[in-house]
């Protein structure tokens, strides 16, 4: 009888995800960034997205680019309400494959939390940032995660842009790509987010059912 009701209870759910989407709050952005968009750092490339990133995001990169040894690409994310407030992302060309993770603060200005100078990034392998208001930041390299739960504020991203730079007076990206997607969302209107409480309240209510069945049998 137990499992008839299961059954019963998982129908209309169903129903309901295939009529709608389990988070309306969800929000993607998408972009096949090509090389030639990263210019000398003193360039404005400051790119609006069409709506801020808030409450819980996570950012995914693919970096296919091919650029000198000596050329380091950077790409920032910027807060909506504090354009100054800022994360980086920074990686090396492909020979050693420097990668760093930056962030700029109010409180405390310009920080490197990480930092890895051979074999920080990898061309196959997605790096992934992740956000929320509770957890802080965290970043995974496509290996392992490199920084865990980094306290940064309320952070809603508005603005990205993007550069290189180099220790030569030439910056040299040559071909290739980047990929990037940003999805964001508030976990709160996940269709699914009450779901544990419905699902205890429903196994007490046959639970107190049955036992009125035994009782009068």
């Amino acid at each position: 009888m137990i499992c008839y009701f299961f059954i019963l209870l998982l129908i209309p759910i169903c129903l309901a995800n295939g009529q709608e989407q389990l988070n309306p709050s969800l929000m993607i952005y998408e972009k096949d960034i090509q090389y030639w968009n990263f210019k000398h750092q003193d360039e404005d490339t400051k790119i609006k997205l069409d709506a801020p990133h808030s409450i819980s995001w996570q950012i995914s990169l693919l970096n296919n680019l091919v650029y000198d040894a000596d050329t380091d690409t950077i790409i920032r994310f910027y807060d909506e309400n504090n354009e100054n407030k800022f994360i980086e992302i920074g990686m090396g060309g492909n020979e050693k494959n420097k990668f760093w993770v930056g962030v700029w603060l109010p409180e405390h200005q310009y920080l490197i939390p990480y930092k890895k100078l051979n074999r920080g990034w990898f061309e196959d392998k997605n790096i992934i940032i992740t956000y929320s208001e509770r957890s802080g930041l965290t970043v995974n390299n496509g290996e392992r995660i490199v920084l865990y739960n980094l306290d940064i504020g309320k952070f809603s991203i508005l603005y990205y842009d993007l550069s290189a730079t180099s220790n030569n007076s030439v910056t040299n990206v040559k071909s290739g790509s980047m990929k990037l997607e940003i999805m964001s969302g508030d976990p709160a209107k996940n269709q699914f987010h009450l779901f544990p409480f419905y699902l205890v309240g429903s196994i007490g209510c046959m639970m107190v059912l049955l036992l009125l069945i035994k009782k009068r049998s």
